[in-house]
């Protein structure tokens, strides 16, 4: 019967194709927009690391003081220096590494290559291990090289195909800030949206090229080219700057269980208690902890302008049903004869309810069709109009699509209630002529 009902329904598109076409472009626009909206949302909103998220934790401490704190009921975003070689040694948690970005200039081993900058990133040992980073070739360093303060670096598989070309660079020597580092490893492409471990500066910004052993930049003074926030000027030099309160590291913890995330919060509150008792610094201890999740809402990552943005999508697509719902009861109308004709030969309300429906359901078939490739000419026309790093991340995939199809269905169906219903009412004394 259902079968029957589609026919009918494809006979009725064909008498009125102004009609249905009107309806379908309605709904396609409406989704098209909306879904648009939603792609730039989606990109932002996405857990980077599901699998293992709610075990990746990062650690506050107000080492600064109330002064200089962003917001005033929360400690600062990162850690000092001292405050990372404490946190090291605390015995709780499978794998921790402190990191910061700086920056590099590559000297190529090709005599014809210019000199270049790129972005780095000093990490600890456990770095590769806690974020699950994958590797084409190589290997990590160990514990050993990172105090060791070892010249060595593992570097992504872009920046190799620019330096190495199409060359094994694992075991070679590379020029860094006119310094010689021997490459250990070679990632394999790996560039999570948003950069959860470090949101000192562009949510989406691309990963780092060069990664290298903590203790090696802290030995080279290489600076950070993030965010540093301090309570005092510490005086000029390198050393004045590690020994000193202010913060500028990011510093991550596997904790694997709600247990080992509670004794750590513990231990995190006794050492800040600690520095204070100390005479470090006067104010009370704050103190935080929170994983991924927890991290990337606290950080609000997604702008409030893209929110808005996302809500006006809906919002006009809640428009487009409103004027879809009357253009489908102009089209169930104009047929109240033949449907007044089935009550007649014996058809109940509702068989011509659901037959109705089933002509809303193809209407958002192929009004969902006709909306995906709205959606997929507005993600394009987004990426060429805003910031790179988001025109890198947004774009439509399987699930985006799937979602795209979906609502398209959901949203002409319920349009479709209403108008479906007032055509099943029909009275078929009214249209029969004795």
């Amino acid at each position: 019967m259902i079968a029957y009902y589609f026919r009918i329904a494809l006979n009725s598109f064909k008498r009125n194709i102004i009609l249905t076409a009107l309806t379908i472009a309605t709904i396609s626009i409406g989704i098209g927009g909306a879904m648009s909206t939603f792609t730039v949302y989606y990109a932002m909103s996405g857990d980077p690391i599901p699998w293992k998220s709610s075990r990746l934790y990062t650690p506050q401490l107000d080492s600064i003081g109330p002064k200089a704190r962003s917001k005033s009921d929360e400690p600062p975003d990162m850690i000092s220096y001292q405050d990372a070689k404490a946190l090291m040694q605390v015995p709780v948690g499978e794998h921790r590494a402190a990191m910061y970005q700086t920056r590099m200039t590559v000297t190529p081993n090709d005599p014809n290559q210019a000199q270049f900058a790129i972005s780095a990133r000093a990490a600890g040992a456990d770095f590769f291990t806690m974020f699950d980073i994958p590797f084409k070739s190589g290997r990590p360093w160990t514990a050993a090289d990172d105090e060791a303060r070892s010249d060595v670096v593992v570097i992504s598989s872009k920046f190799a195909e620019r330096v190495f070309h199409d060359a094994d660079p694992v075991g070679r020597a590379i020029v860094l800030n006119a310094h010689e580092y021997r490459v250990l490893g070679v990632l394999k492409p790996w560039d999570p949206a948003p950069r959860f471990y470090d949101l000192t500066g562009d949510s989406l910004a691309q990963s780092d090229n060069v990664f290298l052993p903590f203790n090696t930049a802290i030995g080279h003074q290489m600076t950070t080219i993030g965010h540093t926030e301090c309570e005092n000027d510490p005086g000029p030099g390198w050393q004045n700057m590690i020994a000193s309160n202010c913060v500028w590291l990011q510093y991550w913890v596997q904790l694997d269980t709600s247990s080992d995330a509670q004794r750590y919060l513990q231990l995190l509150g006794q050492y800040a208690s600690d520095q204070q008792h100390a005479g470090r610094f006067s104010w009370l201890p704050m103190v935080r902890l929170r994983n991924v999740r927890q991290w990337l809402a606290y950080k609000e990552v997604i702008p409030t302008q893209v929110q808005v943005v996302m809500l006006l999508g809906f919002g006009f697509l809640l428009v487009c049903l409103v004027n879809a719902v009357g253009l489908m009861l102009a089209k169930f109308t104009g047929r109240t004869a033949d449907l007044g004709i089935r009550r007649a030969l014996g058809a109940t309300q509702r068989d011509l309810f659901v037959q109705c429906l089933c002509e809303t359901a193809l209407v958002g078939v192929l009004g969902g069709l006709a909306g995906l490739l709205m959606a997929l000419g507005g993600s394009a026309l987004e990426r060429a109009i805003v910031d790179e790093n988001l025109a890198r991340v947004t774009h439509i995939d399987i699930f985006l699509i799937l979602i795209t199809l979906l609502l398209a269905e959901f949203a002409t169906l319920c349009a479709g209630l209403y108008p479906a219903w007032r055509a099943s009412r029909i009275q078929p004394a009214l249209q029969l002529k004795i």
